[in-house]
């Protein structure tokens, strides 16, 4: 059952509790940054199977079975993480309260060479990292972690 939120039954209905505006708002940033740390995760995750897959050479046919598992298992769920951001940013948008975030694409989905080899040469020439990887970055801690440590976790009211 969804809940009805500002975002899905508009704000002209909640114009009488502008609180809850306010609240739904923090509740879908810290759900978006959740999603961004959950993605950034399962992304290294998914990595570094690929990388020990390479790395073992030959290996028996029920080793490289429980590789490609655990790779479509990290898969899955960036998958998921992908899907619980898109929600929350569809509700933002909906709220005019997108800043700092972006709808994500299947490009900034790739594992950057520098995050995945930060001694590689060239890098000069590279881009920029995808916008993912430093949205919600605070001295190293997600935004949604620092919104619970100022009190998100209180929800009253």
């Amino acid at each position: 059952m969804e809940l009805q939120m500002p975002s899905t039954v508009g704000e002209e209905h909640c114009k009488n509790v502008p609180r809850l505006i306010e609240l739904e708002i923090k509740l879908q940033k810290a759900q978006a940054h959740d999603s961004l740390q959950s993605i950034r995760n399962g992304l290294i995750q998914k990595n570094a199977f690929l990388k020990a897959k390479r790395c073992h050479g030959r290996i028996s046919q029920k080793a490289i079975t429980r590789s490609w598992n655990a790779i479509h298992s990290s898969q899955a769920n960036i998958d998921e993480s992908v899907m619980k951001y898109t929600r929350a940013f569809k509700a933002l948008q909906r709220l005019g309260a997108t800043e700092g975030l972006r709808k994500i694409k299947k490009k900034h989905l790739r594992m950057s060479p520098d995050i995945v080899d930060p001694q590689r040469v060239n890098q000069s020439k590279d881009s920029a990292l995808p916008w993912i990887w430093t949205t919600g970055l605070i001295g190293g801690q997600s935004q949604s972690a620092k919104t619970q440590e100022s009190g998100l976790g209180d929800i009253s009211p």
